[in-house]
């Protein structure tokens, strides 16, 4: 399965997760959960468009997604660049990001 076919259909089974990026949580923990709109890949690149243009993670050398327990892991990766409408824009340099569910 392929990385993007992972991604749409942990999305499809689940609808939306909270966002850890490698420095910690974007928002609010479970308070700010995302749905995925679209994705593309190309040239080595993996772009997530989640809630919209508002929120754009595009991965560089993605090596893995997997799903741990609920959650789906994407990392490690080489660079991730976060594009938010709201915040700008930010580059890690390694790492994982994590869509987390809520579980009772």
């Amino acid at each position: 399965m392929t990385a993007k076919s992972a991604i749409e259909r942990w999305f499809n089974e689940k609808g939306y997760g909270g966002l850890m990026l490698p420095d910690g949580w974007y928002g609010r923990p479970f308070d700010n959960m995302h749905r995925l709109v679209s994705i593309s890949e190309r040239d080595g690149q993996l772009e997530l468009f989640v809630d919209g243009p508002e929120l754009v993670l595009r991965f560089e050398g993605l090596a893995s997604v997997k799903k741990e327990g609920a959650d789906l892991v994407l990392g490690p990766f080489v660079e991730l660049a976060v594009v938010s409408s709201q915040t700008g824009t930010r580059v890690y340099k390694g790492g994982t990001v994590t869509f987390k569910t809520l579980s009772l």
